[in-house]
């Protein structure tokens, strides 16, 4: 990025000084403006007339200061790292003004705007309403914004971590069986991009369970209720405690579990319940059971439904779906496959969840904070016209780029990966065929007797000589040059 000067520098007397310029070279994008603590800058400073001092000045002070004493420092790289912590602002935007001044003493004046951001993600409950006890399973979800994009969002519920997020939405499952009954605290805790990091509390009352629902603790019963569960059973039903069968409802009995007794239902009481047995995907419920061979579980979308068991001694899954272990499950169990995500092209940005089309690879862009689909190859061959070859690191195969290429001076060879630096422009004349950079003409005028000629849709500037006794420039030579209908000899 290449920021402007304040137009052109203060004239002295008899003298006009040449605009000097500051090209960024980082931070690279907007994007990458938005900062927390620190600011690091690469800078390419231009100062044609010689750079005698560069300093960078933060809300009217000079936080950065370097000096130069020589008159040939006319293109300097600047490399330094501001603390902002170090210093009184407020969030928002805030700009740097870089000062550059010329060993004539004339100052001209750049500026780059930044985003300084110590403010973490906001983050707002969607659902469910706190308000409202919860009684069965629901579905949370979490609004989390940040303009320096979400990191990652994490909720604990008593202290304890119930789900890691890091792609929206953010969304989850609240199963009653896994809380104990009464209020249970809730702290979600974001991050975002910067490392900024929000967290809120939320409060919701779990109604408990009553006599024959699901629970995975004890607390998760209703009083006087309490969870039982087969041995090794990770979830179980809440029971009432018993001494006598009068002590239980109508078709309950009381029976021992474990080293106490329990109000079960009969037999009878089951079948009355029960409903037919359900097949493959069907819902499912306590009361409404899976064929053989299923078992009821919890899918994505919140919702109990019977799937096949697989691994080893089962058959294989049927299609579309694939074996994997299911939370509080002792067996593995035939899930939905998700859909395959959309792939994007070249020159498309891509994440894990829009990954390249086959033959492209999803790489970070130079100087960006996302990816982009790049072309695989294994040779220079694989790829078009001012592109190459670029390996990646621990990588069999490199991607397609933009040839790298440096900056020369005046009077030196240039091409496509030598380009000459700001006010040069590259040309070839009369009997050189190697193009070389020459000084440009600032309004059709130049300085220091040397003539404007217009060649190759452009105009530079060609130093006047006598080609008896030549005193050229290196690299060039003292010959005839025709533009138009004037005839001179000039350094070519």
């Amino acid at each position: 990025m290449v920021l402007s000067t304040n137009g052109c520098k203060k004239k002295t007397e008899n003298k006009v000084n040449l605009p000097s310029r500051v090209a960024v070279m980082k931070p690279y994008t907007e994007e990458e403006k938005r900062v927390r603590k620190s600011l690091p800058l690469t800078l390419k400073v231009y100062e044609p007339d010689g750079l005698q001092a560069f300093d960078i000045i933060l809300q009217g002070k000079v936080v950065w200061r370097k000096t130069y004493a020589s008159k040939n420092d006319t293109d300097v790289t600047v490399q330094t790292e501001l603390d902002l912590s170090k210093y009184d602002l407020d969030n928002g935007r805030q700009t740097l003004i870089f000062r550059m001044r010329d060993h004539e003493g004339v100052d001209s004046i750049s500026k780059l705007k930044f985003f300084l951001d110590n403010k973490g993600p906001e983050i707002v409950w969607l659902a469910p309403e706190a308000q409202k006890p919860i009684t069965q399973a629901v579905r949370a979800e979490i609004s989390v914004k940040d303009l320096s994009r979400v990191q990652k969002v994490e909720v604990f519920a008593d202290h304890k971590l119930v789900k890691r997020m890091v792609y929206a939405p953010y969304i989850f499952a609240i199963d009653p069986s896994e809380y104990a009954s009464g209020i249970v605290n809730f702290r979600v805790v974001a991050e975002d991009g910067l490392g900024n990091v929000s967290a809120r509390n939320f409060a919701f009352e779990f109604a408990g369970s009553g006599e024959g629902a699901l629970c995975t603790k004890a607390e998760s019963c209703k009083s006087p209720f309490v969870c039982v569960k087969k041995v090794g059973d990770t979830r179980g039903f809440c029971r009432r405690p018993c001494r006598l069968n009068r002590d239980c409802s109508e078709g309950y009995r009381c029976r021992r579990a474990g080293r106490g007794r329990v109000c079960v239902p009969t037999k009878r009481t089951l079948r009355k319940r029960l409903k037919p047995r359900v097949g493959l995907m069907e819902k499912c419920s306590p009361l409404t059971l899976c064929r053989k061979g299923l078992v009821c579980v919890m899918l994505a979308d919140f919702s109990r439904r019977c799937l096949a068991i697989c691994g080893s001694g089962y058959p294989s899954c049927p299609k579309n779906t694939m074996c994997k272990k299911a939370p509080r499950l002792s067996n593995k169990v035939c899930v939905p496959m998700k859909k395959r995500a959309e792939r994007v092209g070249l020159g498309k940005r891509c994440t894990k969840k829009k990954p390249c089309k086959r033959g492209l690879a999803c790489v970070r862009a130079p100087g960006k904070s996302y990816s982009i689909c790049y072309r695989k190859c294994q040779s220079r061959s694989d790829c078009s016209a001012r592109l190459t070859c670029q390996r990646l690191s621990g990588q069999r195969f490199g991607v397609c780029l933009y040839k790298p290429y440096t900056t020369v001076g005046p009077y030196q060879l240039c091409s496509p990966q030598r380009k000459c630096r700001y006010g040069l422009q590259c040309i070839s004349t009369g009997t050189n065929p190697k193009p070389r950079c020459f000084p440009g003409c600032k309004q059709g005028q130049c300085g220091g007797g040397s003539l404007c000629v217009h060649t190759g849709g452009y105009s530079v500037c060609l130093q006047k000589c006598n080609p008896n006794s030549p005193s050229c420039p290196s690299n060039t030579t003292c010959g005839g040059v025709q533009f138009g209908s004037t005839y001179a000899t000039l350094c070519r």
